[in-house]
Parts: C-alpha cells; structure tokens; sequence
C-alpha cells in the first residue's frame, strides 16, 4: 500500500498525557465510524 492511500490527514494535538491523548481523539469525528492512532512526539529543546 503506498502512503497516499493510508494517510487521509492527521491533527496535532498538545495533550497532558496519554489518557488525555486518547481521550481527544476520540472527539474527532471520524473515530466514531474509523480508526485513529494516537501516536507521541519528541519535542527536542535545544
């Protein structure tokens, strides 16, 4: 599968922690007929 077939958007969300995290994604509207993935990121300070 390439990616333009897997990749339909994504948000970028702050959230506290991980429960925070799932809880968020599960407002947006495609994730009460789809799926969504909750993913962290590394914010390096410099």
């Amino acid at each position: 599968m390439e990616t333009k077939e897997v990749l339909g958007g994504y948000y970028l969300l702050e959230c506290a922690d991980l429960d925070d995290a799932i809880k968020t994604g599960a407002m947006i509207p495609t994730a009460k007929f789809g799926r969504i993935e909750v993913r962290p990121v590394v914010v390096w300070d410099n």
